[in-house]
């Protein structure tokens, strides 16, 4: 059925090729973390290269008007939706280049500036900074905003899952680590050390200020326990 649908999606993409709006992004990433899931790396860099593509031509993360008419409760809408966009491709970006970049730590002799070159070689598109608005996900806009999810092992209570502040605490993290990577291309070796002390800060206290609603309460395992409990079959 995955793989089906996957087809019928490509082929989609293949002929609305010249179209360009800003739902060809989530669609975009979605195929490059299904192709990724399912193995095929190459395919999944393409994907990401038309969102990153497309997210440029549209002009994504340019400012948004941050005061639409309070009236108008379908401009607000609109606004978070495209925050919501920009924010989860620069979330899905990040990660996807964090990952490669860890790959220089178990394989010293990668060169990563040619490796990810080489990832962005299949399409006219580079990697985007934060966008240039907010997050759009508060402290406060998130009593609506809930699920419940089903942890491992399965014989733990059922849990809230908050997704607005686990989208904020999400894009928070990936917006230290993007310009952690960024302090790893300095070449002045001094400059690199004081920044990435002032990001250590940040990290540590990205970690201190995370909601209660996302702390590991005292009954949870640890997390390598929880993997093993997710991958045995």
């Amino acid at each position: 059925m995955g793989h089906a649908f996957f087809r019928e999606a490509s082929r989609l993409w293949v002929s609305e090729e010249d179209e360009v709006n800003i739902l060809k992004v989530p669609s975009a990433i979605l195929m490059s973390a299904w192709s990724n899931w399912n193995g095929n790396k190459d395919m999944g860099r393409f994907y990401l290269s038309q969102a990153l593509q497309v997210a440029q031509r549209i002009g994504l993360f340019q400012p948004l008007n941050q005061d639409p008419q309070p009236f108008d409760p379908l401009a607000r809408r609109r606004q978070k939706a495209i925050a919501v966009i920009a924010w989860g491709l620069f979330n899905f970006q990040t990660y996807i280049l964090t990952s490669l970049r860890s790959m220089t730590y178990c394989y010293p002799d990668i060169n990563i500036n040619a490796s990810i070159n080489g990832f962005f070689g299949l399409a006219d598109a580079q990697s985007l900074g934060p966008p240039s608005f907010p997050i759009p996900y508060d402290a406060f806009s998130h009593e609506d905003d809930r699920s419940f999810w089903d942890p491992f092992p399965l014989i733990r209570s059922r849990q809230i899952l908050h997704r607005g502040l686990a989208f904020r605490a999400i894009s928070e993290l990936l917006e230290n680590l993007n310009a952690f990577t960024q302090v790893q291309d300095l070449s002045n070796p001094y400059e690199a050390y004081d920044k990435a002390k002032i990001l250590h800060g940040k990290m540590l206290g990205w970690a201190d200020n995370l909601p209660p609603e996302l702390v590991r309460g005292p009954e949870s395992l640890p997390g390598v326990l929880d993997l093993q409990y997710a991958s045995s079959p």
